[in-house]
């Protein structure tokens, strides 16, 4: 972490260089048998549970500390054991604990990328804004280490993207990618509060917040149609997606279809965001209000029309189509979508985006490699598809695996 919080410059290497050497000489005892704790260069984090055959109850186990002062439960996060965390949790384990250095469980699953691990944690209570050494959160160690699907989880809680450790860092200020910045933008879960007489939408549907449309395969006249749309509705326009956007106006067929499948349809998809025909924006503005989506709702793409995948994925809350799936992009993408907006459809679809293919021992999840006509290896622990084979299954909201050759 402090590599990542502390300038880039000689002052700071010297100093990381003593930090480092004081504490692992302080660790040594206990890390000296244990050459597979997880090593992040932020001590004290890493150490290894040591197992016990006593006959304590499960509270007391759950209340134990190591040498560096973690728990079972933030030892279970950091290797990623769902099943432990959950029985951990079971049995009152404090979510909220911290180790001697003052890293909290959730800090230690965002590091390493442990989306379940998160979630469980989130569900018992977890702060998502617990500010840790040198004030980071554990969304600063979610971006740091470069793991959106758990940066899109933690912003969905309400983690704040704005929160500065000491050194006045932002996780938005160390998004380097297009795919983490677009990550940071997923809204936090509306906050319930008593609102003094709220205007009243006929027929409103869509869940509180700001109405934020985006525009695909309109010409100019409908694109001014719609800024006056968005005015009208107390809302804005944008010209990119996010997880902000809340209408995606298209052009449909006489059946109700997308005429084009453009990657700002199949993020909608991805993220289970109101799709809506032109007509429901002249509907609009001839009623001078906001109307029913619904009506006006997409039935499908043009490669896949009618099978109301649109409204399949709204209807799922977005982010599920690959939740479970561990995704791996292999070659060069030079043709069709590229690498980073690959990327940013499997994350919006709640895919976990991995580096490389894991052995079968290190992951429990199903990996499928996404390669482009370049990619000759064939890994035995995977799946191998094609990007079109991608975009088809976000068309129609469903997965098939190709049969095995």
């Amino acid at each position: 972490m402090l590599h990542h919080i502390f300038p880039r410059s000689l002052l700071s290497c010297v100093f990381l260089f003593i930090y480092h050497y004081a504490v692992s000489t302080e660790k040594g005892v206990k890390d000296a048998g244990q050459p597979d704790s997880p090593a992040r260069g932020i001590p004290p984090k890493g150490a290894q549970e040591r197992s016990s055959s006593t006959g304590v109850s499960t509270r007391k186990v759950a209340d134990r500390r190591n040498r560096l002062g973690e728990t079972p439960l933030q030892v279970a996060a950091i290797k990623g054991d769902v099943t432990r965390v959950k029985a951990l949790l079971g049995g009152g384990a404090n979510p909220n604990v911290r180790d001697n250095a003052g890293w909290t469980p959730l800090h230690e699953a965002s590091s390493q990328g442990a989306l379940e691990v998160v979630r469980l944690l989130l569900a018992a209570g977890a702060s998502v804004n617990a500010a840790g050494p040198d004030g980071v959160t554990p969304l600063h160690d979610a971006v740091l280490s470069n793991v959106p699907d758990v940066v899109l989880q933690l912003c969905s809680a309400g983690a704040d993207i704005n929160a500065r450790t000491n050194d006045g860092h932002t996780p938005v200020s160390f998004a380097k990618s297009e795919l983490m910045k677009a990550a940071l933008q997923s809204p936090a879960a509306p906050k319930v509060q008593q609102l003094p007489q709220p205007p009243q939408l006929p027929q409103q549907t869509k869940e509180p917040g700001a109405v934020v449309l985006l525009a695909s395969g309109l010409d100019e006249s409908q694109g001014q149609a719609l800024a006056q749309c968005a005015k009208l509705l107390g809302g804005s326009c944008t010209g990119t997606f996010s997880c902000q956007v809340s209408h995606l106006v298209v052009s449909c067929d006489k059946n109700g279809n997308c005429c084009q499948r453009t990657l700002k349809v199949l993020s909608a998809i991805a993220a289970g965001t109101w799709i809506v025909n032109f007509s429901w924006v002249e509907d609009c503005l001839k009623q001078g209000c906001h109307v029913d989506e619904a009506l006006h709702e997409a039935q499908g793409v043009r490669q896949h029309p009618n099978n109301k995948a649109p409204q399949r994925a709204r209807l799922s809350g977005g982010g599920t189509l690959f939740s479970g799936y561990s995704v791996v992009l292999h070659g060069s993408f030079t043709r069709g979508p590229s690498r980073d907006e690959l990327a940013t459809l499997l994350t919006l679809a709640g895919a976990r985006l991995l580096s490389r293919v894991p052995s079968s021992n290190d992951c429990n999840q199903a990996v499928l490699v996404v390669a482009d006509s370049t990619t000759a290896s064939r890994a035995q622990a995977a799946t191998f598809v094609d990007p079109a084979w991608l975009l088809d299954c976000i068309s129609c909201f469903k997965i098939t695996l190709p049969s095995s050759p």
